[in-house]
């Protein structure tokens, strides 16, 4: 009688898995189409002539939820021109909202960071 009550069991956590499974696979494949989508906001914005490169890490914030984090990896620069600094936290504000505009997800932080 035991063999036949765990069945049932081992089937609902096959199903279980298989939907977990399920799940994780549309969220990887959400997450690679939302990759895609903040590359292509970050390439439509020409970058300012300091700016070297750009990183992209994506994970989970400190609440547990979807983030981008956008570093900008600028020239060193100990006295930046007021110009310099408008450029760059115009780029900051124009990238951060056309990813909030849009369908994604992840909350984006936007960062510059010197070149080592």
């Amino acid at each position: 009688m035991k063999k036949n009550s765990r069945v049932p069991v081992r089937a609902s956590q096959a199903q279980r898995a298989t939907r977990l499974a399920a799940g994780s696979a549309k969220k990887r494949r959400r997450d690679s189409e939302e990759e895609r989508q903040i590359s292509q906001i970050v390439g439509r914005h020409p970058l300012p002539p300091s700016v070297r490169e750009v990183q992209y890490s994506f994970g989970e914030d400190s609440t547990g939820n979807p983030a981008v984090w956008i570093v900008y990896v600028v020239e060193d620069d100990q006295d930046p021109s007021q110009r310099r600094i408008s450029e760059l936290n115009e780029l900051a504000t124009t990238v951060r909202n056309e990813i909030l505009r849009s369908d994604i997800e992840r909350w984006p932080y936007v960062q510059f960071r010197p070149a080592a």
